[in-house]
C-alpha cells in the first residue's frame, strides 16, 4: 500500500528514546517490522521493503508495503527485545511520505541495520528466537561490559539540558502541542469575550464600582498569557 505507516507520533516517540536513553542506545536497538503475514516469505519482504529502504530508492517506483515497525528499546544485560507498532512508508509520495522514508531509514542506519519481521496473525516461535540470536549476536559484537546499564542512564541524565529535562518531564509530540495551542486560543477567545463585557459594564458604573472591576480584568488579562509548550528534544 501508500500509506505511511511511520507516523508523526512514531517518529516522536523515538526521538523520546534516544533524549531519555542517550547516543548509546542506537548501539543496543533492533528495528522490528510487523505485518509479516502480508508477505509470502521473509525474502519477499526484504526484496520489496527492506532493501529499498537501505539502498535509498525513492525514484523507480518501489514501496514499503503498510508492514509495521518500530525501534525496541535499549537494554541491560543479555535481554533486550523489539517494539511492535506500524512503522512503514511509500517510498514514493509526497513531502510527507518522503520525510517519513528518511527518518525511518534513519532509524534503520542508527541501529547498524538489525532488522527482524513478526508476524502478528500466526506468531510462529521462530521469529522471537530471531530476534534473541539477534541481540546475542550484538552483545557478542559490542565485546564484555558494553550492555546499557543503570550506570549509563544516570551518566547521561546528569548532563541533560534545562530544556531537554522539560521535554521529557511534559512529553508533547507535535500533534498534541497544536492541539494546546488550539484549546488556549479559544480560551482566549472567550476571555476576550468576557472582558469586552466588563469593560461595557464600567461605562454605568460609580468609581469605586470600576476600580474592583479593573482588578478583574486585570486577573483575567493575566490568565490570558499561554504557557509555550516544551521545545522539542
Amino acid at each position: 500500500g501508500d500509506d505511511v505507516r511511520f507516523t508523526t507520533e512514531e517518529q516522536f516517540a523515538l526521538r523520546l528514546l534516544n533524549l531519555m536513553f542517550g547516543p548509546k542506545l542506537a548501539e543496543h536497538m533492533v528495528v522490528v517490522f510487523t505485518r509479516g503475514d502480508l508477505f509470502e516469505s521473509a525474502d519477499e519482504f526484504r526484496e520489496e521493503v527492506l532493501l529499498p529502504l537501505l539502498e535509498g530508492d525513492e525514484g523507480e517506483g518501489g514501496t514499503a508495503q503498510d508492514t509495521g515497525g518500530a525501534s525496541s528499546n535499549g537494554h541491560e544485560g543479555g535481554g533486550g527485545g523489539g517494539g511492535g507498532g506500524g512503522a512503514a512508508a511509500a517510498a514514493t509520495g509526497g513531502p510527507k511520505e518522503r520525510s517519513a522514508v528518511a527518518s525511518l531509514r534513519a532509524a534503520l542506519s542508527a541501529a547498524g541495520n538489525r532488522t527482524v519481521l513478526f508476524d502478528n496473525a500466526g506468531k510462529p516461535a521462530a521469529q522471537v528466537h530471531e530476534l534473541l540470536a539477534i541481540v546475542d549476536a550484538n552483545l557478542e559484537r559490542l565485546g564484555e561490559g558494553a550492555a546499557y546499564t543503570a550506570s549509563d542512564l544516570a551518566a547521561h541524565s546528569e548532563n541533560l539540558t534545562a530544556a531537554q529535562r522539560a521535554t521529557l518531564a511534559n512529553p508533547l509530540s507535535p500533534e498534541k502541542q497544536e492541539e494546546r495551542c488550539r484549546q488556549l486560543a479559544g480560551h482566549v477567545v472567550g476571555m476576550k469575550r468576557e472582558i469586552g463585557g466588563l469593560k461595557q459594564l464600567m461605562t454605568q458604573m460609580t468609581a469605586e464600582q470600576n476600580k474592583v472591576v479593573h482588578a478583574v480584568v486585570a486577573q483575567m488579562s493575566a490568565k490570558m498569557a499561554p504557557t509555550p509548550p516544551p521545545p522539542p528534544p
